[in-house]
């Protein structure tokens, strides 16, 4: 499983590049060769890599979609991780945030658009906004 954390419509050549193993690579494994890859380790500094830059910084405050509902699924939290990744994940996949919600919950978003995580200060005002407890349970 790869992951690009991006739209579709965002996607280039090089972005599915930096993602995907290069032919040298692929025709080893074809065939039945071991080749290492990818090349990243465990302790990459992805500040220097060439992930797409995202939209939030750790501490910021944001609403993630944890519910089904397009108006009450919003939960507020903080972002405490950029690029992600749990151990059993396959190799170069990452979420783009970790989350810590209010209530309590530590998640993270599958992708950086505004259908999965927003600027908290974009939530509209009202019933719709989102706050501890307002939303069902988590959706990823």
């Amino acid at each position: 499983m790869v992951g690009i954390p991006m739209e579709v419509k965002d996607v280039t050549l090089d972005h599915v590049k930096s993602v995907y193993p290069p032919s040298e690579i692929l025709t080893r494994w074809a065939a039945g060769e071991d080749a290492d890859w990818p090349p990243l380790d465990e302790e990459l500094d992805l500040a220097e890599s060439n992930m797409p830059r995202l939209r939030f910084v750790p501490g910021q405050r944001v609403e993630c979609r944890v519910g089904p509902d397009p108006v009450t699924g919003w939960a507020t939290g903080s972002i405490v991780q950029l690029w992600y990744r749990q151990a059993d994940w396959p190799e170069g996949s990452w979420a783009p945030y970790q989350i810590q919600l209010d209530d309590g919950r530590l998640i993270f978003a599958p992708q950086d658009v505004e259908q999965v995580i927003r600027s908290a200060q974009q939530a509209p005002p009202g019933p719709g906004a989102a706050g501890p407890g307002s939303a069902g349970p988590p959706a990823w």
